[in-house]
């Protein structure tokens, strides 16, 4: 059978309903090309609008009860009480705060996967023993969700080591350890086989320090800030980096924020995406002063441009 015409192609399959559009790039790589070249999917499947802000304050470091501010149009179609996916848990109610968020799917506190819109909700099985060397490390809630519908159905959880003040040096992770290690073993669960794995993701370029550096550091406000853009997930983390994560081919970059003097230095440090990528915006919420960098990943040449 002789292929069609590109165009004559891409103006079928423009015809056809979200879901088989999105069912259609599976078929063949030339389909795939097409539809994301010539269809508008990202469109069709994500929201063009907002719906409604989940938020969550913090009371002595420690988060409250996520709660939801939307119209009250936007309300009714949108279940913003969390606390409801907590009745007969182990959990009190007043835990339903979002570790992680991705494109309309929330992870909560406790290991519970919900999708407001849709009001469907999956409990994570218990994660498996950390893997070996990772002794002492916090892994509790540094759980990150991630999520594109015009990729897959499907969502993954990633578990990331975490280094705290009060971590004791011990067995293969000394003062002068590489950090973040490399290979760098990460627990993964996946809703496509309903369990958890250890994958192990390769360094490429230079480490962000050692793990002494990393304990000493301070807090970043925006630890649990992070973005998940074409595929790849924007971790900022502690000692002020961002951890840019390749899920597609398992490998790992470490990227230094930009150089702030401590004249300029913010007081809070937000991480979020746009149209065109991963933007940083650095807040004096006291002074009324905001910057705002771009991180441009062009020509293989990450760097930071200021807007």
């Amino acid at each position: 059978m002789d292929r069609l015409p590109q165009d004559a192609l891409a103006a079928i399959l423009s015809r056809l309903a979200p879901r088989g559009l999105a069912v259609s790039r599976c078929i063949c790589k030339e389909w795939r090309a097409t539809v994301d070249a010539r269809c508008n999917l990202r469109k069709d499947l994500l929201p063009v609008s907002l719906g409604g802000i989940f938020f969550s304050l913090y009371y002595y470091y420690e988060p409250t009860a996520s709660a939801f501010f939307a119209r009250p149009s936007m309300a009714r179609k949108i279940a913003g009480k969390l606390d409801s996916y907590y009745v007969g848990t182990e959990y009190p109610e007043s835990f339903a705060y979002i570790l992680s968020s991705c494109n309309g799917l929330l992870l909560l506190y406790g290991g519970y996967v919900v999708n407001p819109a849709t009001r469907q909700s999956a409990s994570l099985p218990p994660y498996p023993p950390l893997p070996d060397g990772f002794e002492g490390l916090r892994f509790d809630n540094d759980m990150y969700i991630v999520f594109d519908p015009t990729v897959s159905p499907h969502y993954e959880v990633l578990l990331l080591p975490y280094v705290p003040f009060n971590f004791q040096f011990k067995g293969n992770l000394l003062e002068g350890t590489t950090w973040p290690p490399s290979p760098c073993a990460i627990l993964v669960f996946s809703s496509r086989t309903g369990r958890w794995e250890q994958r192990s993701f390769i360094l490429k370029g230079e480490p962000a320090g050692t793990i002494a550096d990393v304990k000493f550091s301070s807090e970043p406000s925006t630890r649990r800030h992070v973005v998940y853009w074409h595929e790849t997930l924007y971790v900022h983390c502690k000692g002020d980096f961002l951890l840019r994560l390749k899920l597609s081919d398992d490998n790992y970059q470490v990227i230094k924020l930009p150089t702030i003097t401590k004249r300029d230095k913010y007081h809070k440090l937000y991480l979020g995406k746009s149209k065109k990528g991963v933007y940083l915006a650095g807040v004096k919420p006291y002074h009324g002063q905001l910057q705002i960098w771009f991180l441009n990943e062009s020509d293989h040449n990450t760097r930071w441009v200021l807007k």
